[in-house]
């Protein structure tokens, strides 16, 4: 009666995990744990017959062979992952310098733009230009979404008609 409740109720260790106490397992889980063969490479003296003996030992090398595949696998999938990760780290690295140099120049065209506000005598003539060019490139990127509107209206006049 004790070792049936046992497994309703089980005891925890000081750093509150459960102690191992052999609990029935769900069938997925048997199903998932691999029979472990032996790892020891066979020897002669173990076996009645040399036909036994070569049995066992090329299942033995199977099995050898085919953990080392698995090794290597996993190994150059490590490797690729790696590699993957490197790349996408320098293209960040990329990205931030162009958003760094971007965001300097943003800053100092909103202190030009704000000193031009504040302040338009005391611009110099660099400045004024600089000014200039930012309202040009302002009005040509609203009339360029203003044609890209009336495209995009033809358009769907023309697929009405």
């Amino acid at each position: 009666l004790f070792r049936e409740r046992e497994h309703f109720f089980p005891v925890f260790s000081f750093h509150n995990e459960p102690l191992n106490m052999n609990y029935p397992q769900s069938e997925e889980k048997r199903k998932r744990v691999k029979v472990q063969a032996s790892r020891k490479q066979p020897s002669r003296s173990d076996f009645a017959t040399e036909r036994e003996f070569q049995a066992a030992w090329h299942k033995w090398r199977q099995s050898r062979d085919n953990n080392n595949n698995s090794v290597r696998r996993s190994r150059q999938l490590l490797r690729s992952e790696q590699g993957r990760q490197e790349q996408m780290c320098l293209e960040r690295a990329r990205e931030n310098e162009l958003l760094e140099l971007e965001m300097s120049s943003l800053s100092s065209d909103a202190k030009l733009l704000a000193k031009a506000m504040s302040q338009p005598l005391t611009l110099s003539r660099d400045e004024r230009d600089r000014v200039r060019l930012m309202m040009l490139e302002e009005q040509a990127k609203e009339l360029g979404e203003a044609v890209d509107c009336v495209r995009s209206s033809d358009l769907g006049a023309s697929y009405d008609a």
